[in-house]
């Protein structure tokens, strides 16, 4: 098989082109081929930084590091364990996160319990753009046990994460608020906020106030701090920076609000979940831009571009 090598920590030219064995199967787990893989800021920040690469392998580093979590494929091998699925089934997933996914390879081996059947109304692209961005999102809205009616403000509503968030709030009942550039006004407003803020032309808090729930995708402890300012008493905050959690402490005990700080786990029962709203119409996954395998180098340039309106895609074909 081909995979991706991270030679060093740093630029893309240490993404390094090999061959290598397929993988062996544990029990438990499935040998998919895969079709597509789905980019992440993640991606990008464990590949520069040793801290990152540190702490998403506990700091257990392998010899031999590939990284990538977000795949989808066909099965072709299914480990003795293995009861939910079958060879010739078309999956997704998000894999051994926190961990190395290792999907950033033509075949990847993954465990049963991190994968889903990729919904029939999505192609490959689409589906390898849901499983990581998607996930975050519903852990966060169901962190913030979102009712109906309740007023929710999404920041970053354009992104990844946030045009998830947005879709899975709306499909709850909430009134949803979504910030952006005003190139993705448009973009924003198509997947249904009840109210869209230019964050560029005038700070948010200047526009929206006592609001329930703010799901807060900046990594930034002083952006995160201005949306506790619009949270009314009793709202809910979650961030995706856990270790923003003590920075944070007597900001949101002055405001009298709750804070959770999250951090995406695999999990291939929610993913089920986000299946089900994806085949009943309320989610649908953007994709921005598609690369190809040989290529790869050079999607994780346009992630790091930034301003990308949903997801980036690496084909595989």
């Amino acid at each position: 098989m081909k995979s991706y090598i991270l030679k060093s920590n740093g630029g893309i030219e240490n993404l390094v082109e090999s061959s290598d064995s397929i993988p062996d199967l544990q029990p438990d787990e499935v040998l998919i081929k895969t079709k597509a893989i789905g980019l992440n800021p993640i991606d990008s920040a464990v590949r520069q930084y040793p801290h990152m690469l540190e702490m998403i392998t506990q700091p257990n580093i392998p010899d031999k590091v590939i990284l990538g979590w977000d795949v989808t494929g066909v099965i072709e091998k299914v480990g003795s364990q293995v009861t939910a699925f079958r060879e010739g089934d078309a999956v997704y997933g998000l894999l051994n996160m926190p961990g190395l996914g290792r999907t950033n390879a033509t075949y990847v081996a993954a465990s049963s319990t991190h994968i889903a059947l990729k919904p029939a109304e999505l192609t490959f692209a689409q589906a390898a753009a849901v499983p990581m961005a998607a996930l975050t999102a519903y852990q966060a809205v169901l962190q913030a046990q979102i009712t109906p009616g309740e007023r929710v403000l999404v920041h970053g509503a354009s992104g990844g994460v946030g045009h998830f968030a947005v879709q899975i709030a709306k499909q709850l009942g909430a009134c949803v608020i979504g910030t952006s550039s005003a190139k993705n006004k448009a973009f924003v407003e198509s997947l249904g906020v009840d109210e869209w803020i230019d964050y560029q032309a005038r700070p948010f808090e200047e526009v929206v106030a006592k609001v329930d729930v703010v799901i807060d995708t900046v990594n930034s402890v002083e952006h995160i701090c201005r949306s506790i300012s619009v949270l009314t008493t009793g709202g809910r905050l979650v961030y995706l920076q856990p270790h923003f959690e003590s920075q944070l402490e007597d900001a949101l005990a002055k405001a009298s609000v709750r804070g959770y700080g999250i951090f995406v786990n695999s999990s291939g029962e929610n993913l089920t979940k986000i299946s089900e709203l994806i085949e009943k119409g309320f989610v649908r996954p953007h994709v921005s831009q598609e690369f190809s395998f040989s290529q790869l180098p050079q999607a994780h340039l346009a992630l790091e571009a930034g301003q990308t309106p949903g997801k980036i895609v690496v084909r595989v074909d």
